[in-house]
């Protein structure tokens, strides 16, 4: 038996697998088929294709979800099957494919097979006949004009008149200057002052008004705040993070003046007892704390004097 023979008989023993199941179905009431939704085809087309089956009521029909390659093919879309009642009491199950094929040639959909499930639940196999493609190319025969794939772009040409121009810039530095102003107004705020500087400006206005007792604790909080942040910003003392006491030995250690150290100390507990015993039963002494706490300010650490020689050196 020659070569091409056996090919025949094995195309033919494989169209007998295609069309047998599909026979056995078409006994029950079962048809399916697969029309394509275009009549010409050229390169990059989307081809709807419908796969129709006919079937008794109540029977369901399971399509297998396709690749993004299918074959030859590349499916584009995959839509959810839709069932419609007939005239004769049966129904019918619709599903469309959408593919497409970016060279030119002739091709087959692969066989595609599906499920059907009957009224008594019993699932059977059934094979769709393939379905011939014919992708044309864009070019016509004997055709070797070139040609764009996207139009060109329309370039913006300067009118005759500059008005529209000067209109367009004005109308760009007014956006950008606004945005800027936007930009500036919101910009977040630096404190230039020194430490010394803040902490003066803040016993000012402490010291500015009459301390009475309905407000003296939050008087001594806040003068207590302002001796801390001047000691840890101005001093390099952590005196955020330290009790009284400790602040005390870390006076010692840091060999601050005595007199300066006793005055910390004597402020700081008299703002503790403020704060933390509600005791402001002492006002005179109360009403001192801003006072003496810039005291501490003016002298410590001390200033340097620049002298004229200096100045007049640096000059």
């Amino acid at each position: 038996m020659s070569r091409r023979i056996k090919k025949l008989f094995l195309f033919i023993f494989i169209a007998a697998l295609l069309v047998i199941p599909s026979a056995a179905f078409a006994d029950n009431g079962v048809n399916v088929s697969l029309q394509v939704g275009r009549a010409e085809i050229t390169v990059g087309d989307v081809i709807p294709l419908t796969v129709t089956v006919q079937h008794p009521k109540g029977w369901r029909v399971i399509f297998p979800t396709l690749d993004k390659k299918w074959g030859e093919l590349e499916v584009r879309a995959q839509n959810a099957a839709q069932i419609s009642e007939n005239a004769d009491g049966s129904e019918t199950t619709t599903q469309e494919i959408d593919v497409t094929l970016f060279r030119p040639e002739q091709v087959t959909t692969p066989v595609l097979k599906l499920n059907v499930v009957d009224a008594q639940g019993q699932v059977q196999e059934l094979n769709v006949e393939p379905a011939m493609l014919n992708v044309k190319s864009v070019l016509q025969e004997n055709d070797t004009t070139l040609r764009d794939i996207k139009p060109q772009a329309e370039l913006w040409q300067l009118s005759s008149s500059p008005l529209p121009l000067i209109a367009s810039l004005a109308l760009a530095f007014t956006i950008v200057g606004g945005a800027g102003y936007v930009v500036w107004k919101h910009r977040p705020f630096v404190d230039k002052r020194t430490p010394r500087e803040r902490a003066l400006d803040e016993l000012k206005i402490l010291d500015a008004g009459k301390v009475s007792e309905s407000d003296a604790k939050v008087f001594c909080v806040r003068v207590s705040d302002t001796l801390r942040d001047y000691l840890q910003n101005g001093c390099g003392i952590n005196a955020h993070d330290l009790t009284t006491g400790e602040l005390a030995q870390v006076l010692r250690e840091k060999q601050v003046p005595p007199e300066i150290a006793s005055q910390i100390i004597h402020v700081l507990r008299v703002t503790d007892a403020a704060k933390f015993a509600n005791d402001v039963s002492d006002m005179e002494t109360i009403q001192t704390l801003s006072r003496n706490v810039q005291q501490i300010v003016l002298v410590y650490p001390p200033q340097t004097v620049e002298t004229k020689s200096k100045r007049r050196g640096k000059k």
